[in-house]
């Protein structure tokens, strides 16, 4: 009983995040849309700080979750193979000039005033690329959206 009970929460936890791998996408596209038209407005105030940390916190959980589940895993790279590495890519990350110019804007004399998330932007990158099959790797690494 208590293992049926036990395998009920975790299909309940498992399918919390697992809703959809498209979903999840189209959230991280919205939040990268919201990071986007307000990395220009400076200096940063509380709204656009947590702009950022929520679309740099769903990034990292988003890669952290994938990485953790074969069956998202498989799910992602068939989202991957249906719209393509570059497509994805201009769809959920923020290029690198836009990061640099946002971890500018974050750092005053030595301290970093936003997200720490931000810093991690490449390695969230790294991330995605290494939950891709071994032939989108390539792609990904090609790709003019996905650049590092």
């Amino acid at each position: 009983m208590k293992t049926l009970i036990t395998l009920f929460i975790m299909t309940l936890t498992f399918n919390a995040f697992s809703q959809d791998v498209s979903e999840n996408m189209d959230s991280l596209t919205s939040a990268r849309v919201e990071v986007e038209s307000s990395i220009n407005q400076k200096p940063y105030q509380k709204a656009q700080q947590e702009i950022f940390r929520t679309y740099f916190t769903k990034l990292k959980e988003f890669v952290s979750e994938v990485k953790e589940s074969e069956y998202l895993t498989e799910q992602f790279n068939n989202l991957v193979l249906k719209m393509g590495v570059n497509n994805i890519c201009k769809n959920i990350l923020i290029d690198n000039t836009s990061w640099k110019d946002l971890v500018k804007n974050c750092t005053k004399n030595r301290f970093f005033l936003c997200s720490e998330e931000i810093k991690f932007y490449n390695d969230y990158k790294a991330g995605l690329k290494e939950l891709m099959y071994q032939d989108l790797k390539s792609e990904f690494a090609r790709s003019n959206n996905c650049n590092f």
